[in-house]
């Protein structure tokens, strides 16, 4: 689920490659069936010396990000690292051309560990936490409910989301023959809403 309304996503900064499956997709997907999204996270393995980068800006809506990675390894093992925030007050797009209650922030942090002990065997590891807290931007109207009308007061229909999130995939190959690979993953993950 690739919307920030219902899970937090992987750091752009911690992907090598993405592929885009449409149609019917191989058997290895199980009984997915429209569309798959194949995302091969950054290794660490085979780094000669310690290789990152650190990012930070600062743009409009008030709205400072950074994000961290390193990545470090031999041939037999590497480990890959990112870390990334933001906050802003335009988090979701906003239904008015004014951004109204929109402000939001999100802390992701990804590991990836792989292991190649020998010529034919591999494993890896990801690791993935990530968390998330933004209000549900309001329209014009949704900007005083009915009940303030009544007062005569002012006030918003404030609507809160959170969600925190973890995502573990181990992963193994090995190389059976020329003709024949082995791999077995498997994952763990949970997204935990909470809509206020």
């Amino acid at each position: 689920q690739q919307s920030r309304i219902y899970s937090n996503q992987i750091s752009s900064d911690a992907v090598q490659s993405m592929e885009v499956i449409t149609g019917v997709p191989p058997a290895e997907f199980g009984d997915k069936d429209s569309l798959v999204v194949q995302i091969v996270a950054k290794s660490g393995l085979d780094h000669a010396k310690p290789t990152g980068s650190f990012t930070a800006g600062y743009g409009s809506f008030q709205s400072p990000t950074g994000e961290a990675n390193l990545g470090f390894g031999s041939h037999g093992i590497g480990n890959f690292l990112s870390v990334s925030g933001l906050t802003t007050n335009r988090f979701l797009d906003s239904p008015e051309f004014t951004a109204m209650h929109d402000h939001g922030n999100k802390q992701s942090i990804f590991d990836r560990v792989d292991a190649h002990p020998n010529d034919v065997d591999s494993y890896h590891l990801n690791v993935q936490f990530g968390r998330s807290s933004f209000d549900i931007p309001n329209t014009y109207d949704a900007q005083c409910i009915p009940a303030c009308v009544e007062a005569q007061a002012t006030g918003p229909a404030n609507q809160h989301q959170d969600i925190s999130s973890f995502n573990v995939a181990p992963g193994y190959s090995r190389i059976l023959n020329s003709n024949l690979l082995l791999s077995a993953n498997g994952y763990v993950r949970q997204d935990h809403v909470t809509y206020t």
